[in-house]
């Protein structure tokens, strides 16, 4: 079967001319792969199987059920894509190669359109409308793929009412309309590269961008292939740069015998992937025998690998067979045996793998990252590859309505329907529901006899729309289907069926692949954590700002490794002990294994610190040994290198805390003139031949050996910071706070109350009743233009936790209620109802609760434990006072809330819940928790949060959110420390 697809497919390729081009793919990417850049198909392009055959995609199409006839067909007369994913990094040096070996290469490019957004916010700010009110109005556009304004102003009501009431607003929306569409710049297409077999100026018109000499077309891609160029896609993808990166550290920091001892079972070499040759160009490979070199991980077609027998990988000191392991260039196992790293030979069925993603620690997991998703994989529970496939393509806006029978089918709740032996063969991995292009390709074929190149031209025509070709299949399939023995009237539902189904069907080609290296991210995660959390991070702090993705720094500590252990540890930067990125660090004494270590800031991802200014300060540290302190720093690092900014930079994020102590930061910024001077100075003696300034020796000893033989000049006096001075530095260099956060001294009282936090809000509803506990950043008063409010004022607050920064907004009647509690980092509580009709998720706020009186407003009960030794009386004396204290209480303030409260009595052992007169009630004012804990302790008053948010109807609302009384916003219902 392998052999007949084989030749079916080169015998296509030949006739339509398009061997060549599979040829130069493979070319470059085996180029990539030989210099470790990882290089692998995607899309329809993974269902070929000359394509798997040459190692540029990682799923067997058999095995699959991927259809060559999604990528070409003898019929179709356009050219065909092999899109390529690269490592981000390799990715200029791979188009530089294919321009240098072929010659006539160019870049295409791309015209940037005015969206409707772009082009509201360009009149805007031609026709003087000021900033704040331009983004209001662009705001108001919803958010939906290549919505226009005409169709903006009939969705939206608000932007309607803008746009009726407001002559400014109206004449900038009418300019905009007439601008809409219309190209705005042109720049280079991010992936797109054409091949000629000719000079290129002879063919398409060229051009090159200023300060560039990279030649592009000026024609776009469509129109390049319209003119028969040759069209490739060179995509950068961060994930393999990741993965390969993660290798790495796996490699650097640990044994390869601590290596296999961490995947244990994690490695089978069961089916096809496994006895697939990667490991050479041809020839055998025997048992036993080390090839040496650089491995070369695309096998020819006519390679031999000795058959695999399944199982776990032997280790190479336990006799271990000889097969080369590729994997994009890495190197090998030992001597003469496999690599344990080779992603390519993994069988994807480890339990642990997928009990990853069933509990949704999926953190740095390729495609499965999102809040969405999350709820997908809890929801699902995967257990196989073909389900992580299926949740690849269904997780969109469409079939994402298939989402809970595909789930209750799975799991036995719902049953599977029944309606043709040959529509339920092609359902039966997605118990059903038609969720791949590829499906509804073969139950057309099957059920319907369409020739499968006719059934992809179907797919193509529902979606676009085209009734003249779908009518004629029609007839086709209904004919087909009942002579295969379905009723007509059946075929004909089945029919308005995969109309419906195909008009968002995925390709399953491209599913898979992206399937594959998903699980491959996840077994990584899964063995070596730490790892590859180092990597992962790595790449994204390069590729992000800081509020982006500091959230997975939090999302470390709910990292689950293989012995159950909880958390993945982030150190911050330390100039002795991290690297440009981040990396895996083990303290003296620690096991170097799998499970043991901690991931080490990167000095890179420090804002002042630029990429050669920590290349010297890693490489001289790699050199001449650590850093001593901060005069040893500047009198080893080259004149230039590191600047006064970097130098304190490096100080205020605790960088030199490890030579000279936290303490003393204020005093080390303070000696930094003196220790660049003392820096340059001994940089002139260097030159002059002289030792240095504080060493001793020739002039040939090494800085860090000359620094051995002295001590450290004292540092200047200096009042050091208090708390809040250090926090404001480091979150100033670093974008968050290491040394602690300023809502740590709060983090029982906001675990209490707080029902969702800033990276939970954009996964919850439209309109759903939240609770956020934060910091206020910044308050930021607006003057109304419209509306009742006209003239008051409002406000737009920047609002901060532990996981991120959100917006906050204030109409004028709530703003002018609770304004006075906003005060810039003050720590507050946000009740209100989340809005995602302007983007970004924000809080339409009702009320602000200041932390000290969050008990007052946010709890729920409070319970008070008094311990009855039986003898000296003092329970008696404690209730007494409680009750005392309970009906001297003040008056709380408008809007508090009274509570239930319930009173334990611990007395030999037992416990006693005392019922109180009348279900006594109280309003847990800090002043009352303060005196009840006088007469108890302090551990014996708890105060209960998860109150359900209820704001009154159309307090402080603006006009067009709709009111949610009483609903309940899902609450931690913790217990308070405030």
């Amino acid at each position: 079967m392998l052999r007949e697809r084989l030749e079916r497919e080169l015998r296509i390729l030949s006739e339509k001319g398009i061997s060549a081009y599979f040829l130069i793919v493979w070319d470059f990417v085996n180029w990539a792969r030989q210099r470790g850049i990882p290089a692998l198909a995607r899309g329809s392009g993974v269902g070929t199987m000359v394509g798997y055959t040459l190692g540029l995609s990682n799923a067997c199409p058999v095995k699959y059920g991927l259809l060559f006839e999604r990528f070409t067909d003898p019929d179709r007369s356009e050219y065909p894509d092999i899109d390529i994913d690269l490592c981000q990094d390799g990715r200029a040096a791979v188009i530089d190669y294919v321009r240098r070996k072929y010659g006539h290469v160019a870049q295409i490019i791309t015209f940037g359109t005015m969206k409707a957004r772009a082009a509201v916010r360009d009149v805007g700010r031609v026709l003087g409308l000021p900033l704040a009110e331009t983004d209001r109005v662009a705001k108001l556009i919803p958010e939906e793929l290549n919505i226009t304004l005409e169709r903006a102003l009939e969705q939206e009501p608000d932007l309607r009412a803008a746009y009726e009431g407001d002559a400014r607003v109206r004449r900038v929306i009418d300019n905009a309309r007439v601008l809409e569409g219309q190209a705005r710049h042109a720049s280079v297409h991010a992936a797109g590269v054409i091949v000629a077999t000719r000079p290129l100026h002879e063919i398409v018109p060229l051009y090159k961008q200023s300060g560039s000499e990279d030649v592009v077309t000026q024609w776009d891609g469509p129109t390049c292939e319209k003119v028969g160029l040759l069209k490739m896609d060179f995509l950068g993808l961060r994930t393999l740069s990741t993965i390969e990166k993660a290798k790495r550290l796996i490699r650097e920091t640990l044994s390869e015998g601590a290596i296999w001892e961490a995947i244990g079972g994690g490695i089978s070499h069961g089916g096809t992937e496994a006895r697939r040759g990667r490991g050479g160009q041809g020839g055998e490979e025997k048992d036993g025998e080390d090839t040496g070199g650089t491995p070369v991980p695309l096998g020819g077609v006519g390679g031999k690998k000795k058959r695999d027998t399944g199982g776990p990988p032997v280790p190479p000191e336990a006799g271990g067979g000889g097969r080369r392991g590729g994997s994009s260039g890495g190197s090998g196992g030992g001597a003469g045996g496999e690599d344990p790293l080779d992603l390519d030979r993994l069988s994807y069925d480890d339990p642990r793998v997928f009990e990853m993603f069933a509990r949704a620690d999926t953190t740095g997991v390729f495609q499965f990252e999102s809040g969405g998703m999350r709820r997908l994989l809890v929801e699902m529970k995967p257990d196989r590859l073909e389900d992580l496939i299926a949740a690849n393509a269904l997780f969109r806006p469409g079939p994402m309505d298939l989402i809970p029978a595909y789930n209750k089918r799975k799991h036995g709740v719902e049953d599977v329907p029944r309606i043709h032996e040959i529509v339920d063969r092609y359902t039966a991995e997605t118990y059903g529901v038609m969720v791949y292009q590829e499906q509804v390709m073969q139950i057309v074929h099957g059920l319907g006899g369409v020739p499968l190149r006719a059934a992809y031209t179907l797919i193509k025509a529902i979606g676009k729309k085209k009734m003249k070709v779908i009518d004629a299949e029609r007839e086709r399939f209904i004919a087909g289907a009942v002579e295969r023995g379905l009723e007509k009237r059946k075929a004909d539902e089945l029919f308005e069926m995969i109309l419906k189904f195909a008009g968002y069907g995925f390709n399953k080609s491209h599913s898979t692949g992206y399937a594959i290296v998903a699980y491959q991210t996840a077994w990584l995660k899964t063995y070596f954590p730490n790892q590859y959390m180092a990597a992962f991070l790595s790449y994204e702090s390069r590729a992000q700002k800081v509020e982006d993705w500091i959230r997975y720094k939090d999302d470390c500590r709910r990292t689950v490794f293989v012995n159950g252990k909880v958390g993945v540890e982030i150190h911050p930067p330390d100039l002795n002990k991290s690297d440009a990125d981040f990396t895996v660090v083990f303290e003296e004494g620690e096991p170097r294994d799998a499970l043991h270590g901690h991931v080490r800031f990167g000095l890179g991802a420090l804002k002042g610190a630029g990429e050669k200014a920590v290349e010297a300060i890693v490489g001289e540290r790699k050199k001449g040994g650590p850093y001593r302190g901060l005069f040893d720093f500047c009198e080893r690092l080259a004149a230039g290198a590191v600047n006064k900014a970097t130098i304190e930079a490096l100080i205020t994020c605790g960088a030199f805390d490890g030579v000279h102590g936290r303490g003393q930061r204020a005093a080390m910024v303070a000696s930094i003139d003196a220790a660049v001077s003392a820096g340059q100075e001994a940089a002139r003696d260097r030159a002059s031949g002289q030792a240095a300034l504080f060493g001793f020796g020739s002039g040939e000893e090494s800085a860090g050996a000359k620094g051995a033989a002295r001590g450290e000049p004292p540092l200047a006096r200096a009042k050091p910071w208090d708390m809040g001075e250090m926090l404001a530095k480091e979150k100033e260099v670093l974008g968050f706070y290491v040394s602690s956060h300023p809502l740590d001294q709060h983090a029982g009282t906001i675990g209490a109350f707080a029902n969702a936090d800033t990276a939970s809000l954009k996964q919850q509803a439209q309109d759903a009743r939240v609770i956020v506990g934060g910091l206020v950043k910044s308050v930021r008063p607006i003057v109304t233009r419209n509306g009742k409010s006209a003239g008051s004022r409002m406000a737009i607050v920047s609002f901060e936790d532990q996981k991120g920064t959100i917006e906050a907004v204030l109409f004028s009647e709530t703003y002018g209620q609770f304004g006075a509690s906003l005060v810039t980092d003050s720590v507050v509580f946000l009740v209100g109802k989340v809005d995602h009709s302007r983007g970004d998720a924000q809080v339409i706020v009702d009320r602000v609760v200041p932390v000290e009186s969050a008990g007052a407003f946010l709890a729920t009960g409070v319970e008070v434990e008094v311990k009855d030794d039986g003898e000296s009386g003092a329970a008696r004396g404690a209730l007494e006072t409680i009750a005392g204290l309970v009906r001297s209480v003040r008056g709380a303030e408008p809007g508090a809330v009274a509570v239930p409260l319930r009173l334990v009595i611990r007395s030999g052992g037992r416990r006693y819940d005392l019922a109180c007169n009348g279900g006594s009630q109280v309003t847990a004012t800090r002043e009352l928790i303060g005196q009840l804990r006088r007469v108890v302790g302090d551990g014996a008053v708890r105060v209960r949060g998860g109150r359900r948010v209820e704001v009154a109807e159309g307090k402080g609302h603006h006009r067009g959110h709709r009111e949610h009384k009483g609903r309940q916003g899902g609450g931690g219902g913790g217990e308070s420390e405030y």
